[in-house]
């Protein structure tokens, strides 16, 4: 889906422990929804491990975040990037708020975003990278 005239203008990568997503989760309850949407929170019971998914989510969120370059200025929300991770699909995001206005800003008219898991004896992480395109 890169064209010719794309031309990559940002890159994000984040490592994160599916454990330290679950703690966080189960600490935190409903106030886990300043960073998981309702509907990343209810998408994530369908899957057999629902802290995976929210790992993946929250992976693809800080990519995006560095990805930007800004760190936590400028009024970004954690909600402000929607992860849809179908089990066949690669994850589509919905970009909100002020990320919304930077990819205007910035003229990117696409992305690609990769994660893998890797395991230990001890734990899961998801790693991802964000890579954003435009003209």
């Amino acid at each position: 889906m890169i064209g010719r005239d794309c031309l990559l203008t940002a890159i994000g990568t984040d490592i994160i422990s599916v454990k330290r997503i679950k703690e966080f989760v189960l600490l935190k309850g409903e106030a886990s929804q300043e960073v998981f949407t309702v509907r990343e929170m209810k998408n994530s019971i369908e899957f057999e491990n629902p802290f995976e998914f929210l790992s993946l989510s929250f992976s693809i969120k800080e990519s995006v975040f560095k990805a930007t370059g800004w760190g936590w200025q400028r009024g970004i929300r954690w909600t402000d990037v929607e992860a849809h991770i179908p089990s066949d699909k690669p994850p589509q995001i919905i970009f909100q708020g002020e990320i919304q206005r930077w990819l205007k800003d910035q003229n990117i008219i696409c992305y690609d975003c990769f994660s893998f898991m890797i395991n230990d004896l001890l734990n899961t992480y998801i790693v991802t990278l964000i890579a954003f395109y435009r003209r």
